[in-house]
């Protein structure tokens, strides 16, 4: 009983500092980080149909939620926080965090149920964001195991969870969530402090870790991951700039990569690591605007940076408008939103454009994709349709 108050101290905490939690909240789903391919683009897909794009439709107290799979108050079976959403083969994965363990979810008709699980001993306020990657090897997440967190990984055959490797000794609040493209895991790991760490994605202990450290730039509290076709990325925050550092996915000797400072006057001072998603040649970061909403920017290409890296490069808005904080997720040339107002799932072109209503939601969480179908989790439930 004293954990399970613990825990919603916790989460109600939390909720102060922007995370949605069920546990203080009668809507029933949550916001523990940023959905699956949001931050960790890149993963592979199977390219198969996606499921639930009919139009079942569940009533909440603002008005309607579009195709809805599975009812929020399903949730309250399984756990009292979801941290990540996923998306493999046509189907939606929800990692749900309990009084003593972190379980991975799907959809069973109009239930969920259980495929994976891995002891937690999460103690005290952790704000860091979650991440969740499913494949056809098995389903990987971040767990605590104090005094530290670790990445871990369930074979989709079952069995134990496997550590496949030690995240970031921190006594921050929030740390960074793994990323990943198709054949390996990006981590910032314990040796020697704040390393980013390449792994191979497999539900086994990894003796192949790569140390990419000599290559991927400045890393503190401010700091975030992304990574695409072009290489691993470290995304620095400073007052209303970024310094963003790019980096080869396997060491180079002698260290190779390129780094840029970009600006945008119309962001207030970050105080918490931008949220970084990704497409295959850009990348896409959200801030809060001075005053109210928030905006994201994509940061082009490395061939368009500056050749001197002593110069500043100004961004304009890919969008702006009050969009819920770190969900988002590109998908075939746009970006999918929340947008708070609303209670929309909006969608814009990369390249740039207006932003036009794609699903009817309320208080999203996470936003996950399998290249053929957009899954979100909402106060409505786990929601889907297809692209």
């Amino acid at each position: 009983m004293e954990e399970r108050l613990g825990s919603i101290v916790a989460a109600c905490l939390a909720l102060v500092f922007g995370v949605h939690s069920a546990a203080c909240s009668s809507s029933g789903a949550t916001e523990g980080g940023s959905g699956s391919t949001a931050t960790g683009s890149g993963g592979k897909t199977s390219g198969a149909a996606g499921t639930g794009a009919g139009g079942n439709v569940a009533s909440n107290d603002s008005g309607e939620c579009d195709n809805v799979l599975v009812d929020s108050l399903e949730y309250y079976d399984h756990g009292f926080k979801s941290l990540a959403l996923a998306a493999d083969d046509g189907a939606p994965y929800l990692l749900m965090a309990t009084d003593d363990a972190v379980v991975v979810l799907t959809t069973d008709g109009d239930k969920l149920k259980e495929v994976a699980r891995a002891d937690d001993s999460a103690s005290g306020v952790d704000l860091t964001l979650s991440n969740l990657l499913v494949d056809h090897s098995g389903y990987y997440f971040d767990v605590h195991r104090d005094p530290r967190k670790a990445l871990v990984g369930v074979p989709r055959t079952g069995g134990p969870p496997v550590t496949v490797a030690q995240l970031m000794k921190s006594s921050q609040w929030y740390d960074l969530p793994f990323v990943w493209d198709d054949d390996a895991m990006y981590l910032i790991g314990p040796a020697g402090g704040r390393d980013v760490l390449r792994v191979p994605r497999a539900a086994e202990p990894s003796a192949a870790s790569q140390d990419l450290s000599e290559n991927s730039g400045y890393l503190d509290t401010l700091s975030s991951l992304g990574v695409n076709d072009h290489g691993v990325y470290v995304v620095h925050a400073y007052g209303t700039g970024l310094g963003v550092s790019e980096s080869p996915k396997v060491p180079t000797e002698p260290p190779t990569g390129k780094s840029a400072h970009f600006t945008y006057a119309m962001c207030d001072t970050f105080i918490t690591p931008p949220h970084v998603v990704t497409s295959k040649d850009a990348l896409f970061v959200n801030c809060a605007l001075q005053g109210s909403g928030r905006a994201v920017f994509r940061i082009p290409d490395t061939s368009d940076w500056p050749s001197d890296e002593s110069l500043d490069m100004e961004l304009t808005p890919l969008v702006t408008a009050n969009i819920d904080r770190d969900v988002e997720v590109v998908v075939g040339g746009y970006l999918y939103f929340a947008d708070g107002t609303k209670d929309l799932i909006m969608k814009v072109p990369v390249t740039g454009g207006a932003p036009s209503a794609f699903l009817r939601t309320r208080s999203a969480d996470h936003l996950a994709s399998d290249g053929t179908t957009l899954f979100v989790d909402s106060s409505c439930g786990l929601q889907s349709k297809a692209l």
